[in-house]
Parts: C-alpha cells; sequence; structure tokens
C-alpha cells in the first residue's frame, strides 16, 4: 500500500509541475506580444510574416472575448512602444 500512495505521490507532483510550467510559459507568451509588437502590427496590417500573425492569433481572439485581458495587453503593449 505504500508504494502506491508514493506512485500516487509522484504523479500528483508529476502534474503540479506540468502545471506550473503551463502557467509559465501562457505568461511568458503573453509577455512576449510586448517587444514584439512593431512586428505584429508589420505582419498584421502590412501583410508581412505571416507566421508572427499566426503564433499571437490565439492571444489576439482572447484579447477580442476577454475585456480585462484587451485592456492589460493595452497597457504593457503601450509601455514599449511609447
Amino acid at each position: 500500500m505504500a508504494s502506491y500512495r508514493s506512485n500516487l505521490a509522484v504523479v500528483r507532483d508529476g502534474l503540479l509541475q506540468m502545471y506550473c510550467w503551463c502557467l509559465i510559459l501562457t505568461a511568458l507568451y503573453v509577455l512576449s506580444i510586448g517587444p514584439m509588437f512593431e512586428m505584429w502590427y508589420d505582419a498584421s496590417y502590412l501583410g508581412r510574416n505571416r507566421a508572427i500573425v499566426i503564433f499571437y492569433y490565439p492571444l489576439s481572439t482572447a484579447c477580442e472575448y476577454f475585456r480585462p485581458l484587451h485592456d492589460w495587453v493595452h497597457w504593457y503593449v503601450g509601455m514599449w512602444i511609447s
């Protein structure tokens, strides 16, 4: 029985670690729009480098549907471009 509990603890710890990594990578993804905004803007409106548009499409869509995220991203990008 003790080994069964330890196996569950290993699985739980692995899931917690994976959850933490997902949060960290998501935060880095959202924060990366700041320095990349001008490249994203050029790609979106001038037709340059379509890969950047595709990469940031999920963030763009999330900002359309979630107003607090939109406001925060707008503020954050403003710090980079001003």
